[in-house]
């Protein structure tokens, strides 16, 4: 990833079960909701059969309307 540039945790449209992969995509470190730094993401595959997977995640992204006005 490039500098700046976070991850955005994604669970696979064939997920049907709520285990670890629905926790990582739904956690909020204060980075938005499955957004990750590069050097603090969870490994994945999680779990035997899992096709979770990340997508890059730019910081306009994932910041609130008033983090944006006061950037």
């Amino acid at each position: 990833t490039r500098d700046g540039e976070l991850l955005r945790y994604q669970v696979s449209y064939q997920h049907r079960e709520t285990d670890q992969c629905t926790e990582h995509a739904r956690r909020d470190s204060g980075l938005g909701i499955g957004i990750y730094q590069p050097d603090a993401a969870p490994a994945v595959p999680v779990h035997y059969r899992c096709r979770c997977y990340y997508s890059l995640a730019s910081r306009p992204a994932f910041l609130t309307k008033a983090q944006r006005a006061a950037a």
